[in-house]
């Protein structure tokens, strides 16, 4: 065991659970590197590799209950030793080491050294977050090995705090990414269980100075990985969770306290709970700029995030206002091509895209996707929201074809990093659905629609915005395939749920009540569907003037139906002989 301890340092940690029924985690010494002759490093690397093995074995054979987030440590840690293994083989083979030239072991070494560091470091991580893991379950179970007795320093505060501090800090380094990728979504994945058992434990005993920090830093990051794999729900409750257990020292902490306030606001904002995340944002807006100043970072974030609900709202004019604020601060203090910068670009585009101005907002997608592209890689989440952003604009420009080719790049890209079911794969679904639709494929596209929509119910629910939107959507398919009456019941549905959602001013709760006058008429309902025109056109005046094109659309709609009705009145009282022949 000596030897092993030489070599990885931290399996003192495990030494020690073993033998005296706790862990205290150490910081992982690193690998000797000290080694005179190039045999010698590769004999050693062959050694440690099942050193490494052995260790995970004894260690397993240790543990009395393997719970599933163990058995996915120990298994992270065989894979890398097991690497390891597989990549010296081929040295071991073909070079015995009495038959090992200088020459050949020294390219060996330079070609194959930092991948092999690669895996050590990753054996090492693996291992330490193992360590530490086994000691938080020992601390709150307060369960002992067979055999074994966990000393008394553990059943004071001073003990927890000493095992705890340590395994809050190696999670929430290794939890320090930003989630964007398929490789950070994956570590994720693989530690979440734990870093949530963690968590839950911490919260049990009362807040300590000398690990709030590490547990703040923890719960954003365990948040953001939340929201990233689609977990809402999820973040909200961590959140009250957190807050109620940090109430008395949360205020002093200023930057946490903020910064968590924006994951909830972020995470009710993706819930569709616009009405309970406005007014959070703009407090949080508020306190930013007072004690950050209006051109702080975060203050800016906050500004972004206005701009975000606004333009969900309806309100374009305001959120073209703070996104061109956002976006001349951000140029100024970090750049025009830095990647927070490009994100006021990117969010400005969406907005003047759903205002017409499609040249310029893929100007802004283009410029995002170019700087993003450039800074992360072309499997980042931001560059594939910047494709999604383009294919959009072209199929408001007329190219659909372009814009189907991106769009179902967009999918692919979503379904393998995300999964088939998280919130952005469909919502690229049923962007795919909107342009197969406008070219002709109405079955194909009301397929897609159908799936999307079941998900984003089972999800998101039945009124959150995107839910509501496919139902139009949905409908918009049926209508362009002759099926007037599904398409008309689609529509009254998601009605009611859209005016309540947004209130009854809003473009899109217009527009729907547009759609089913127009559906009407075409089931020859003409007294109904003109009633609901004369609503809208009185609406559209009101909010847009008499003179603006939609109110003059809808004003001729009127006249149309009023034709209608008139000619339906006049077809009653006098109908129509049909004449027969008679020979």
């Amino acid at each position: 065991m000596a030897e092993v301890l030489a070599v990885l340092g931290g399996a003192a940690a495990l030494t020690q659970l073993i033998h005296y029924g706790f862990v205290s985690v150490s910081t992982v010494s690193a690998l000797s590197h000290n080694i005179r002759h190039t045999a010698d490093k590769i004999d050693t690397w062959i050694d440690q590799s099942l050193l490494m093995t052995n260790l995970i074995d004894d260690i397993d054979c240790s543990i009395r209950n393997h719970t599933p987030s163990t058995i996915q440590l120990l298994g992270q840690c065989r894979n890398d030793a097991a690497r390891l293994h597989t990549l010296l083989a081929t040295c071991r083979k073909y070079m015995p080491s009495q038959k090992r030239s200088r020459a050949s072991g020294t390219v060996f070494v330079i070609r194959k050294e930092e991948e092999v560091e690669r895996i050590m470091s990753s054996y090492r991580n693996n291992f330490n977050i193992l360590a530490s893991y086994l000691a938080m379950v020992n601390l709150s179970r307060n369960a002992t090995q067979p055999k074994l007795s966990v000393r008394t320093e553990l059943e004071t505060t001073s003990g927890r705090l000493q095992h705890i501090r340590p395994v809050l800090r190696t999670l929430s380094i290794e939890f320090d990414v930003p989630f964007t990728q398929f490789q950070d979504l994956q570590r994720g994945h693989d530690l979440h269980v734990q870093v949530s058992e963690v968590l839950e434990t911490t919260m049990q005993y009362p807040v300590n100075p000398l690990t709030f920090a590490e547990t703040a830093a923890l719960t954003v990051r365990f948040c953001m990985y939340l929201m990233m794999t689609g977990c809402y729900s999820r973040v909200l409750y961590l959140l009250v969770t957190f807050k109620a257990w940090s109430r008395d020292v949360l205020p002093a902490y200023f930057e946490t306290d903020t910064t968590l306030s924006g994951k909830e606001i972020t995470a009710q904002t993706l819930r569709g709970e616009l009405d309970t995340a406005l007014p959070l944002l703009h407090s949080l807006h508020r306190s930013r700029t007072k004690f950050l100043g209006r051109s702080d970072i975060c203050t800016l974030h906050s500004v972004n995030g206005l701009g975000l609900m606004y333009h969900t709202m309806g309100d374009n004019r305001a959120a073209i206002r703070h996104h061109q604020s956002a976006l001349r601060l951000k140029s100024k203090i970090l750049g025009h091509d830095d990647p927070d910068t490009l994100i006021s670009a990117n969010n400005l585009g969406i907005v003047l895209l759903s205002q017409g101005e499609h040249e310029t907002a893929e100007n802004l997608f283009d410029r995002s996707l170019k700087g993003w592209l450039q800074a992360y890689g072309a499997d980042d989440l931001f560059v594939i929201a910047a494709r999604s952003n383009i294919a959009i604009a072209l199929h408001f420009q007329g190219k659909l074809d372009e814009a189907e080719h991106s769009h179902r790049y967009v999918y692919k890209k979503r379904h393998q990093i995300l999964g088939p079911h998280h919130h952005e794969t469909v919502k690229s679904k049923a962007n795919l659905a909107i342009t197969l639709n406008e070219q002709g494929h109405h079955k194909r596209a009301e397929a897609l629609y159908r799936q999307a929509l079941a998900i984003f119910q089972e999800k998101l629910g039945v009124s959150h915005p995107d839910t509501l939107k496919t139902h139009t959507n949905l409908a918009t398919a049926l209508h362009d395939q002759g099926k007037f009456d599904a398409a008309e019941s689609v529509v009254a549905f998601a009605l009611p749920l859209l005016e309540k959602k947004f209130g009854v001013m809003h473009p899109e709760a217009l527009e729907a009540l547009e759609f089913r006058a127009i559906l009407l008429q075409h089931l020859g309902k003409f007294s109904k569907a003109l009633g609901i025109a004369r609503g809208l056109y009185e609406a559209r005046k009101k909010k847009l003037g008499y003179d603006h094109d939609d109110t003059q659309r809808s004003l001729q709609h009127v006249r149309d139906l009023a034709e209608d009705v008139e000619e339906a009145q006049v077809m009653r009282r006098f109908p129509s002989a049909v004449p027969v022949a008679v020979c």
